[in-house]
């Protein structure tokens, strides 16, 4: 009779990210501006570079300058991608003359990978 070998299984986590921008109203109303659920955070970040870089184009100079100043920071936009890889999300916001909050985010969201043997490791009996 032959032997069951049996790997063991491993949890491997994927790595997604999700990015979104919502305006929050002064009277209390959300308004979702657009999201994007990708697997790199390169790309979570150019997405939120780019979104961010719409919002700004919509505001009024005094208001859009938290957001275009977080546009020419690299070493900030650096940051963001590092905590990224390190689980954390990354939030970028401003205020306009109204008093409409926009929130732009992008966070990691873990995802189950596919269970698969050891190299090397059948599943089946030997």
């Amino acid at each position: 009779m032959g032997r069951v070998v049996e790997a063991p299984l491993r949890d491997h986590l994927q790595t997604n990210y999700q990015t979104q921008a919502v305006a929050n109203l002064a009277d209390g109303r959300r308004v979702h501006l657009g999201s994007l659920e990708v697997k790199s955070p390169r790309r979570a970040m150019r997405w939120l570079r780019k979104r961010t870089e719409h919002v700004a184009d919509q505001m009024d100079l005094p208001y859009a300058r938290p957001l275009i100043a977080w546009l020419g920071d690299e070493r900030e936009q650096h940051w963001a991608l590092e905590g990224l890889l390190r689980g954390e999300p990354c939030r970028v916001r401003a205020y306009d003359e109204e008093g409409t909050l926009y929130v732009l985010t992008a966070a990691p969201i873990p995802v189950a990978a596919a269970r698969r043997p050891y190299e090397g490791e059948p599943w089946s009996s030997v």
